[in-house]
């Protein structure tokens, strides 16, 4: 089944309210579980549902006087529960009256309704909740994409559309531990942003000025924080004054800089008037010296990451005698090579061509939306991936970076559509092999890894995770499920060994022992493995991440439950995984 965002939970009695609940989430963008009507018949019930709760983001129980009224209720319920404890799942239950469940639900965010009505207030408030991890992985896919291909422009407007995202969730948060968070994920961003470089031309004018439109926003977070009146700051944490101090340096003297000399075509090479950073700057860094001059034991306060970003900061502290000694002049030299960089950009006559064919293939795609039509769906719309995945390899090559955009929406497009597809709909294998055929596909060449991702796919949701956490880190992982189109086996098998050798790190993710024995997780744990015996992965990682669950049995076997090759690699909970992995990340 496809993944869901949220899995409405109710009783027949409540169907009305659970629909109202479906088409107000619908509506804000959410691929919700709501009918059992969606499981192809003759599969076994119980399991699937369970299967699509492990898998969903969300799940959502309407408690009224008539949940818990059927067994249904109850196991739905219950396995959530276990799934929030081990697996991340998040829970949002809906209560109505004074009705009092019989699970233990204290701890999730409870969301009262009296009527019907009340329901379109409760899916805005989890809007708020849950928007921002949606909208906020898709980015980073994207921008995990743009990385790849190099192509800077897109790469800054995603980090840019990422930072804004940030600020309105900043915005909405009052808890600390979240600010200090999306802090962090905003300093990361600004460390990536400051690499951006532009030519010339439209386009990256256009860049240069939504970049700065978007520090505006994070200048507003800053002085959200200052006391004008008082000239102090309302903010008493070190932390939070380094990073102030951090941000305004890489705005004035990295990024907006880059961006003013982009803007006046090389004229200008220093950034605006820094006369209001400073003044800002001087009051993060009086308090940031104040406390950091108290007998204080910052490791009671902060992590080891933390301390060494704390103490750092005095280089990140400009002065009135520094303001000119540290923007560098760009010579008429270096700017004439920069325009002559731009020049090389502009395609050839043939490049022309070859990008009127890729038009040509592009416009070409349309008739494949008659064949939709027609009851192709699954088939055709997996080929069709795969055909956007060729296109997008073509124009990288040609250097035809707006179609490689068009590429990547329109791929992003058509995967939401496939989830949405049931599996009968997916079952013609001569409309694939025609497809195919048509298309002349090949196999796709995979880039470089930071991380592969082994997993069973009833792990599924478990290795999103560290997807997710690898690209919020700004670092590349190899998920099948998502790093590769539709193949056939043999292509398949060919990408696999591909990433492999290609990838830095390995993990392989189990909630069950026995999903070692599966197939796949047994010959990419060899594969991987022989390379690091073998010395062809130097400074690489194999790691175990495990359910709870599966560390105890490890534990308490003394590993004698693992083959021999693989006892002595690092065995992680899950629920610290993300320690480890920073750690190599950094």
């Amino acid at each position: 089944m496809a993944k869901y965002d949220f899995f409405i939970s109710y009783s027949p009695k409540d169907r009305k309210i659970a629909s109202i609940l479906y088409q107000a989430l619908s509506d804000k963008g959410y691929k919700v579980f709501f009918d059992i009507s969606e499981i192809p018949a003759g599969v076994n019930l119980a399991r699937v549902i369970f299967e699509i709760i492990a898998d969903c983001d969300c799940f959502i129980p309407i408690i009224t006087e008539n949940y818990d009224s059927s067994k249904y209720d109850k196991d739905e319920m219950f396995y959530a529960l276990k799934c929030s404890e081990q697996r991340a799942k998040s829970i949002i239950p809906l209560l109505s009256g004074d009705y009092k469940a019989v699970f233990d639900i204290a701890k999730y965010p409870l969301f009262r309704f009296e009527n019907p009505e009340n329901i379109y207030d409760i899916v805005d408030k989890i809007d708020e909740l849950y928007g921002y991890k949606l909208k906020s992985a898709k980015l980073y896919e994207k921008l995990t994409e743009y990385t790849r291909l190099k192509y800077s422009n897109q790469e800054a407007l995603t980090i840019c559309d990422l930072i804004e995202l940030i600020c309105q969730q900043y915005s909405i948060s009052d808890d600390l531990k979240i600010r200090m968070d999306l802090c962090k994920e905003l300093y990361r961003l600004y460390s990536k942003l400051k690499n951006y470089t532009g030519s010339y031309d439209d386009e990256s004018r256009n860049t240069a000025k939504h970049i700065i439109n978007t520090l505006m926003g994070v200048e507003k977070l800053i002085n959200e924080n200052i006391d004008t009146q008082e000239g102090n700051i309302f903010v008493n944490d070190l932390y939070f004054c380094a990073w102030a101090i951090h941000i305004i340096w890489l705005d004035l003297y990295e990024i907006r800089r880059e961006c003013a000399d982009i803007l006046s075509f090389g004229d200008a090479h220093s950034a605006a008037s820094s006369a209001r950073f400073m003044e800002k700057q001087e009051l993060f860094v009086k308090a940031f010296f104040s406390m950091k001059n108290e007998e204080v034991n910052l490791k009671e306060y902060y992590s080891a990451d933390d301390i060494a970003f704390i103490e750092e900061t005095p280089k990140f502290i400009y002065r009135i005698e520094f303001k000119y000694d540290t923007i560098e002049n760009v010579s008429n030299e270096s700017r004439a090579a920069k325009n002559k960089q731009t020049a090389e950009k502009v395609l050839s006559e043939d490049d022309e061509i070859l990008l009127s064919i890729a038009n040509f293939m592009q416009e070409g795609n349309r008739l494949f939306d008659v064949l939709q039509k027609k009851g192709l769906a699954g088939d055709f719309l997996k080929c069709l991936v795969t055909s956007y995945e060729r296109l997008k390899k073509y124009c990288e090559i040609i250097g035809a970076k707006d179609f490689v955009t068009n590429c990547i929406e329109r791929i992003d497009e058509i995967r939401t559509i496939m989830d949405k597809q049931e599996k009968s709909a997916m079952t013609s294998e001569k409309a694939e092999k025609g497809i195919r055929s048509l298309l002349g596909f090949t196999l796709p060449d995979s880039g470089d890894y930071d991380v592969f991702i082994s997993f069973k796919s009833e792990d599924a949701d478990l290795a999103e995770q560290i997807y997710q956490y690898c690209q919020r880190h700004l670092k590349e992982p190899f998920w099948s499920k998502k790093s590769l189109p539709e193949l056939s086996k043999s292509e398949y098998e060919d990408a696999i060994y591909n990433a492999l050798r290609k990838s830095k790190h390995f993990i392989v993710v189990l909630s069950k022992l026995e999903y070692l024995k599966a197939k796949w997780i047994k010959k990419e744990m060899a594969v991987f493995d022989r390379a690091i015996t073998e010395g062809r992965k130097e400074n690489s990682n194999f790691l175990f991440v495990v359910t709870d669950d599966v560390y105890k049995e490890i534990i308490a076997s003394n590993k004698m439950c693992l083959d021999e090759r693989y006892c002595g690699y690092q065995i992680v909970k899950m629920s610290e995984y993300k320690d480890v992995l920073y750690k190599y990340f950094t």
